[in-house]
């Protein structure tokens, strides 16, 4: 049984307990306010075990963050616990502006409350949802982000598509039903060691308010609010990177945790 109690404090959650669709969504936006997003893991060469325990330990009790595997799992788990039916579900995200395919290397959720069917997904990055989106396909849905959201239907899969600038984007493809588990296994194994992953090469952090979101690729740091309007700027220290993420990323870090990544480079 996952430590239901220590995740709930971890996520300021102290609501009702059942498996309805208002706690589905109070859980999943606590969730995504409180835990953030960021692969120090595996740009250091570690691996990423996605087990309950492990995740409870590094995600509730050391306070760190993590990519969607991880994120996927400890959410999948704990409200399995309270009492929900829910599956897991693997992606091919779309980049932005390209037709490339790329594997099957993101987790989602699907997970069913008062006989309505919802996706759950706070481990995206630069696009995770706030609360989940119903499955209703081609309805605009303005509550799950900062982005309106909407998923299409294309052949047998679902597509997630995010408004930005005023047009509608592909996010990522899936299949709405479970896949075996091999896919899970093989998606993190890949995501979090091959050497040409961006996951590998770019240290990326990401953590999000009710208002904004606030984005770390390398040395540029991003705060992108709603309505569209962003902020960036260019970190220039080690200890600014530091302060960053254990300051507005909200990261756990001991004093000696190296921070480094083959494009992480510092201008003199």
């Amino acid at each position: 049984m996952p430590d239901l109690d220590a995740y709930l404090r971890r996520i300021e959650y102290t609501g009702p307990r059942t498996p309805t669709v208002a706690v589905l969504h109070a859980i999943h936006r606590r969730h995504a306010l409180s835990i953030p997003f960021e692969n120090l893991d595996p740009i250091r060469g570690q691996p990423i075990d996605y087990s309950t325990a492990a995740l409870v330990r590094k995600l509730v009790h050391d306070r760190r963050g993590g990519y969607c595997f991880e994120h996927g799992h400890l959410l999948l788990a704990m409200l399995r616990a309270l009492g929900f039916e829910a599956e897991p579900l693997i992606a091919r995200v779309r980049p932005l502006g390209t037709t490339v395919v790329t594997g099957l290397t993101h987790m989602l959720l699907r997970v069913t409350a008062e006989g309505r069917t919802f996706f759950a997904d706070t481990g995206y990055g630069s696009l995770s949802l706030l609360e989940p989106l119903e499955l209703m396909p081609g309805e605009r849905q303005d509550h799950a982000g900062l982005e309106s959201r909407r998923l299409v239907a294309e052949g047998p899969l679902l597509v997630q598509q995010a408004e930005l600038k005023g047009a509608w984007n592909d996010v990522y493809a899936f299949s709405p039903h479970a896949p075996p588990p091999m896919d899970f296994e093989i998606g993190n194994w890949f995501t979090a060691t091959y050497p040409e992953s961006r996951f590998v090469l770019n240290l990326i952090a990401v953590r999000l308010e009710a208002d904004r979101r606030h984005t770390l690729f390398n040395r540029e740091y991003t705060v992108r609010f709603a309505g569209d309007r962003t902020e960036t700027r260019t970190l220039t220290s080690p200890a600014e990177l530091r302060a960053l993420l254990t300051g507005t990323f909200e990261l756990n870090l001991p004093a000696d945790f190296p921070l480094t990544c083959p494009e992480l480079v510092w201008t003199k």
